[in-house]
């Protein structure tokens, strides 16, 4: 995948699109998965899957951008033997971001409960290299940037005008369409751009759901899970996150 991208994006020369400020886009995202085994589990580590792979939907405009998963992926818990079982740990998210701002609105569903996570977001001290190529049909251009010790590569383009993108990203004077974090541990890549009216609603921010800090969610995702392990008869659970 990323050699394919790194490849297209040495293709300079393409038309450029006319400039357009709503659509969406559609991101492969694909993320290697860390497994913490017990010692009377490690006998499945070859069993499990190594990355993990969904598709996020980005509706944007001007002003905001909304980004939800393509389709639904249930959360479920998956027998891998008799005394144990891997507890898959997709969630499904809703993540409003203001462009103007950064603030977002995060919603996420575990477990049939619903939570709005609300945050400022940090300003991004994007460096643009000055590397150019064309992605997509685009022109686009590089920048890095360096957030709690993990390093990003961004390729967005100027010639959709607006300042968000995948992941929660933004800040850059044009529509970001990759992304690959820490020398590829996840990856954030367009498949394809539909320009055009977007619904009314396309871009509101999520309201359902119990308001809770980041560190609130967390807190309670573990106490969660930490029951379910203790009501499963003292089964060994696996998690992948």
């Amino acid at each position: 995948m990323l050699r394919h991208l790194l490849a297209s994006l040495l293709l300079v020369g393409a038309s450029t699109p006319a400039i357009a400020q709503q659509g969406t886009v559609h991101y492969d995202v694909t993320a290697q998965l860390t497994v913490s085994l017990p010692p009377e589990a490690e006998h499945l580590r070859g069993q499990l899957p190594t990355t993990s792979n969904v598709t996020r939907v980005l509706s944007f405009g001007p002003s905001a951008s909304v980004e939800r998963d393509a389709a639904s992926e249930p959360q479920a818990v998956v027998e891998a033997g008799p005394r144990a079982s891997l507890l898959a740990r997709r969630r499904e998210s809703v993540l409003y971001r203001d462009a103007a701002t950064g603030a977002t609105v995060e919603q996420r569903d575990f477990l049939g409960r619903a939570f709005l996570i609300e945050g400022e977001a940090a300003p991004r001290r994007w460096q643009l290299t000055g590397e150019e190529g064309e992605f997509l049909g685009y022109p686009v251009q590089r920048a890095l940037l360096t957030a709690d010790s993990v390093t990003v590569e961004a390729w967005f383009t100027p010639a959709i005008p607006v300042s968000t993108g995948p992941g929660g990203y933004g800040g850059l004077p044009g529509l970001i369409l990759s992304v690959v974090e820490d020398g590829g541990k996840r990856s954030l890549v367009a498949t394809d751009v539909e320009l055009g009216p977007l619904a009314d609603d396309a871009l509101a921010a999520p309201t359902e759901g119990r308001h809770v800090s980041r560190e609130e969610y967390g807190q309670i995702v573990r106490e969660r899970l930490a029951e379910i392990e203790q009501g499963r008869g003292g089964t060994t659970f696996i998690r992948v996150n």
